[in-house]
């Protein structure tokens, strides 16, 4: 993910930080689903934002949805935040 937004966002002058808790559960069906949604959100917000900043936080949280979910959250000139919310199996 580190590398993904430094090539993609970093070298377009959008300053990227992420915050990427150390020790996550490895489940690879959702690190594939995490890592294509992420794509997405980086591809849309360099088509369609005009950011300066993009802040990305992963971590774990105790209670999991039974569904996946996603959520946005928009304000003029307050930017948008999404949360992605996938259980654990």
């Amino acid at each position: 993910m580190r590398s993904y937004a430094d090539d993609h966002l970093s070298r377009h002058g959008v300053h990227v930080s992420l915050e990427i808790e150390d020790d996550l559960p490895s489940v690879a069906e959702v690190e594939t689903v995490i890592f294509r949604i992420y794509q997405e959100l980086l591809t849309n917000i360099l088509r369609h934002a005009e950011a300066e900043h993009v802040s990305v936080e992963l971590y774990r949280r105790d209670t999991a949805l039974v569904n996946g979910t996603i959520r946005f959250d928009s304000e003029t000139d307050q930017g948008t935040h999404v949360l992605v919310e996938i259980p654990l199996p």
